[in-house]
C-alpha cells in the first residue's frame, strides 16, 4: 500500500490530532446473519471513542495489536480502508 511521505501537504490534510475518551470491547456483528452458529468465545473488537481536537466525538472500531487507553492522545488518518487510529 502506498502512502504519503511524512509530512507532506497530502498526509497534513488526511490526519487529525485527538484524545481517547474511553475503550470498549464490543461483539463484531456477523456478515452472515442467517448462519446459525454458536460461539464459545464470541469475536470482539475494540471501540475506540476519541475527541478530536476541534470538539468531534468519533467512534472506531479497531481490530489491530494497538491498544489504546483513556487519555492517549492519538492520531486519526484517512486510509484506503476508512479512518484508522494510531499513537502519536
Amino acid at each position: 500500500m502506498a502512502r504519503a511521505a511524512e509530512g507532506s501537504p497530502q498526509e497534513s490534510k488526511v490526519s487529525e490530532l485527538g484524545t481517547v475518551e474511553s475503550v470498549h470491547q464490543v461483539p463484531v456483528r456477523e456478515l452472515l446473519p442467517n448462519v446459525f452458529e454458536h460461539s464459545l468465545k464470541p469475536s470482539t473488537a475494540g471501540e475506540v471513542v476519541v475527541r478530536v481536537d476541534d470538539g468531534r466525538e468519533i467512534v472506531l472500531r479497531e481490530g489491530g495489536t494497538q491498544r489504546f487507553v483513556a487519555g492517549d492522545r492519538v492520531r486519526l488518518r484517512s486510509s484506503s480502508h476508512g479512518l484508522r487510529v494510531e499513537h502519536h
